[in-house]
């Protein structure tokens, strides 16, 4: 329900690969006639064994242009972010955040000399927002800031348009997708994405349930 607030944000698989090909007939980049290459860490295609050939046909179903992906230790990734040659990466899973807060992560990542801001963001009104909220004790002012930085980040902020658009960040929305049968009870919070599987030991099996195997 929250999502469905954001702007930008489409629960319709279909409109939202409409508009992605319609701004990749705006760009010129269909008829160019070239094709899509991206890096995968190797990290990740040995966690998933597969998902390079997942994703490569997904992109390529949804767009109908050709997509190539090459399989590189982060030593290489990191080499071609300094040399300026990193051409994207496909989307990926990272571990959870060390903290909800994201207060240090936006200072790392976003400002201008930050330890982890590798595509050089610099963007002044995001700046100013994160050095209010490193000062900023109270709980509900300091989220709300921090959805101001995303929707900044997004494009989607009627302030700045596309002035503040981030070349790459990490969204963390708190839903587990897992499977989870009818007759396993657990609190609304037990499957949160971070610091929640405490919670599960709240949880019970309801043996009455008639999904529940005899």
């Amino acid at each position: 329900d929250e999502l469905l607030t954001w702007p930008g944000f489409r629960p319709s698989r279909e409109a939202d690969l409409q508009s992605l090909n319609e701004l990749l007939d705006a760009s010129g980049f269909r008829d160019s006639g070239r094709s899509i290459s991206l890096i995968v860490p190797d990290l990740w295609e040995a966690t998933y064994p597969g998902i390079t050939e997942t994703m490569t046909a997904m992109y390529e179903s949804a767009t109908g242009i050709d997509v190539t992906a090459d399989v590189q230790p982060f030593t290489v990734v990191l080499q071609r972010l300094s040399e300026g040659t990193y051409p994207g990466d496909m989307p990926s899973w990272t571990n959870p955040p060390s903290n909800l807060d994201p207060t240090t992560a936006f200072n790392n990542g976003l400002i201008r000399g930050g330890s982890s801001n590798f595509y050089s963001y610099d963007y002044a009104p995001v700046a100013d927002l994160i050095a209010e909220m490193q000062v900023t004790l109270d709980s509900d002012t300091r989220r709300e800031l921090g959805r101001r930085v995303l929707r900044i980040l997004l494009g989607q902020d009627p302030d700045h348009g596309l002035a503040g658009l981030a070349p790459r960040f990490g969204v963390m929305n708190g839903i587990q997708r897992i499977p989870s049968w009818p007759y396993v009870k657990t609190p609304p919070d037990a499957f949160q994405f971070a610091h929640a599987s405490h919670l599960s030991a709240e949880g019970w099996l309801d043996v009455n349930d008639p999904d529940f195997p005899a």
